[in-house]
C-alpha cells in the first residue's frame, strides 16, 4: 500500500472513531479525536512531501522521509485506535517528540565543506570552470533538506577567504576568480584550518584541496602544514587533494594526508565538474552509510587518463564497468 493511500486510510478511520466518541459525549469537547490528529497527520505530511521535493539524484534520501517521521505519522494514526481520546497534551508531547527525532537526525547529517583552491597564475584559463562548477556545487547542496556550511578558500602568494562557513541554502556565490602569483600552499591550508575551526563542528567534516603546482613561497612550513592536518584528521574530519601538478599521492603523504585520499586530475574539459559532482557524491555516501568508497575517485581518474572524456562518457564507462562485473 502506498504511503499516501495509507494515510488516507487512516485518516478515515479517525473520522468514524472521532465522530464515534463524539456522539457518545467522550471527547468532552468542539474539535473530535479524530479531526485533532488528522489534523497533526496533514502537518506531518505536508512537510514530508514538501522536504521530498528538495532531493536530487543521487542524493541521500531526505530528513522528512525518514524512518523516524515515517513511524510518528503512524503512531498518530494509530493513536485513533483506542477508547481513549489523546488529550491536547498528549498530542503536544508526541509533536514535540517527532521534532526532537527530526532535530537529531538534522545534527547526524550535517556537513561543512572547506575548499582551498590554487588560483596561481598556472591555473589561468580555468576561471569559468572554476566559478561556475563552485556555484552549481553550492545551489545543489542548498535544494536538500540536510544543511551543509560552505567554506572557500582561494590561494596565490597569499590565502584569501571568499566564503566563510555559510550556509548552503543562503547561496553564497563565488564571484570572482582571477589566477596570478605564486604557490603558497602551505600558508593556505593552516589559514583555511585555522578559520574552519572557528566554526562549530558538524557532523561531516571535509577539506578538499584543489592545487596544480608545488609549494614555493609560503612563510609557513610543510611540517606545521601537516601538524594541522593530522590534528584535524585524529578528531575525525577528511581531508581530500586533487592534484594537477605534482604526484597527488606523494604530496598528500608529505602532507600528512591518507594517500587512498588523494587523486591526480586534468583542469582541461569537464575536469573541474568531475571534481564537484565527486564531492557531492562524497557527501551523500556520508551522510547515507558514514564512510567513504575506496573508489571515490575513478571518474577523476578516468578523465586525467583522457581528458576528452566528458561527463557523461566517464558515467557510461561507470556503468559498462558495473554491469562486466554483474555477470
Amino acid at each position: 500500500m502506498s504511503l499516501e493511500n495509507f494515510i488516507n486510510k487512516q485518516k478515515n478511520a479517525s473520522n468514524a472513531e472521532g465522530n464515534r466518541l463524539s456522539t457518545t459525549g467522550s471527547n468532552g469537547g468542539k474539535l473530535s479525536a479524530g479531526a485533532a490528529l488528522n489534523k497533526k497527520i496533514d502537518e506531518l505530511t505536508n512537510k514530508k512531501t514538501e522536504a521530498a521535493k528538495s532531493s536530487i539524484p543521487n542524493s541521500t534520501s531526505t530528513i522528512l522521509a525518514s524512518r523516524q517521521t515515517n513511524g510518528a505519522i503512524r503512531r498518530l494514526s494509530n493513536a485513533t485506535k483506542v477508547a481513549t481520546v489523546p488529550t491536547e497534551e498528549a498530542i503536544k508531547n508526541l509533536a514535540s517528540s517527532i521534532e526532537k527525532q527530526v532535530e537529531a537526525e538534522m545534527i547526524a547529517n550535517s556537513a561543512h565543506i572547506s575548499f582551498v583552491i590554487d588560483r596561481s597564475s598556472s591555473m589561468y584559463g580555468s576561471e569559468d570552470e572554476v566559478v561556475s562548477n563552485t556555484n552549481n556545487f553550492i545551489s545543489e547542496q542548498a535544494e536538500l533538506a540536510y544543511d551543509t556550511k560552505i567554506s572557500v578558500t582561494l590561494f596565490n602568494d597569499s590565502p584569501r577567504v571568499k566564503i566563510d562557513g555559510v550556509p548552503a541554502k543562503n547561496r553564497p556565490m563565488l564571484d570572482t576568480y582571477r589566477p596570478d602569483g605564486t604557490t603558497s600552499l602551505y600558508d593556505a591550508i593552516c589559514y583555511a584550518a585555522k578559520q574552519a575551526d572557528k566554526h562549530a563542528r558538524q557532523k561531516h567534516n571535509i577539506h578538499v584541496i584543489v592545487t596544480d603546482g608545488e609549494d614555493c613561497t609560503s612563510s609557513l612550513t610543510i611540517d606545521e602544514a601537516r601538524s594541522l592536518i593530522t590534528a584535524q584528521r585524529r578528531r575525525g574530519d577528511y581531508y581530500l587533494l586533487l592534484s594537477n601538478g605534482p604526484n597527488a599521492a606523494e604530496l598528500a603523504k608529505s602532507l600528512g594526508i591518507d594517500p587512498e585520499m588523494a587523486a591526480d586530475f586534468d583542469k582541461e574539459g569537464d575536469g573541474f565538474k568531475i571534481i564537484f559532482d565527486t564531492i557531492n557524491k562524497i557527501i551523500g555516501d556520508l551522510r547515507k552509510k558514514g564512510t567513504i568508497d575506496h573508489d571515490w575517485a575513478d571518474a577523476i581518474k578516468k578523465h586525467k587518463q583522457n581528458p576528452a572524456l566528458t561527463v557523461r562518457d566517464v558515467a557510461r564507462l561507470a556503468t559498462a564497468s558495473t554491469m562486466k562485473l554483474l555477470m
